[in-house]
């Protein structure tokens, strides 16, 4: 193998660990936007639900003053 062929060998082994390592940046940010979104969903449904019981709270507050 001359060099030449030899610097091609190596340029395209590189070139495909590198490929392998961005593919696992991906996924691997693809999980952490997903449980990201989970996590933005129970935030929202907890506050939901808080907002709820304080308009509940508020109501019957008002009711009682009336």
């Amino acid at each position: 193998m001359d060099v030449s062929s030899r610097v091609l060998s190596e340029l395209a082994s590189r070139e495909a660990a590198l490929d392998q390592q961005i593919e696992q940046a991906r996924e691997e940010a693809r999980r952490e936007v997903a449980a990201a979104e989970q996590e933005a969903r129970r935030i929202v449904s907890e506050a939901e639900a808080r907002a709820g019981q304080l308009q509940a709270e508020h109501d019957r507050t008002l009711e009682a003053e009336t």
